[in-house]
């Protein structure tokens, strides 16, 4: 369920009886937390996405959306702190937003999570070529901890504020 602005609720409970877990990571930034645009067009996907971002982190808000166009929708509102996104899903391709963020200007991380990015090696390069922006690409099927390594990775600024390429496998 989502709130008013669409966002879905982060709880900020302590483990349940029984349950371990890591200590949690704040992604706040300073007084506000973290905003996530995740944009996956399986809901499979994102749910997982979600609960590992639950597991690990707090200080997060997450607005979620399934195809291209409810992305850049999301992302004409306000930019978030980080993008989080699937190379192939629906409506505006993946690569013409990058393509737009990087004439736009656009300082916010992106993570590319694809299964099929690696078969495409002239579109990998173009998109990681496109200037002004810091792409890390995570290969599909990834395990939780290199998702996490991914997110603390974009939400970490790099010291000489100049964009970075990842290629995590």
């Amino acid at each position: 369920m989502n709130d008013s602005d669409g966002h879905k609720p982060v709880p900020e409970t302590d483990n349940p009886p029984g349950e371990t877990r890591p200590e949690r990571i704040s992604l706040s930034r300073g007084p506000r937390p973290a905003r996530i645009l995740l944009s996956d067009d399986e809901p499979c996907v994102r749910d997982a996405i979600m609960l590992v971002i639950e597991f690990f982190f707090t200080g997060y808000v997450i607005t979620d959306c399934s195809t291209g166009d409810e992305a850049w929708s999301e992302l004409s509102k306000s930019e978030p702190d980080l993008l989080i996104t699937d190379f192939n899903h629906p409506g505006l391709s993946l690569e013409e937003m990058l393509r737009l963020l990087s004439r736009k200007g656009t300082r916010f991380p992106v993570a590319v999570l694809s299964m099929t990015l690696a078969s495409f090696p002239d579109v990998q390069q173009r998109i990681l070529s496109l200037p002004g922006l810091t792409i890390t690409i995570v290969h599909k099927p990834f395990l939780p901890a290199e998702l996490k390594t991914c997110i603390i990775n974009c939400l970490t600024p790099a010291s000489d504020h100049h964009p970075t390429y990842r290629v995590l496998h």
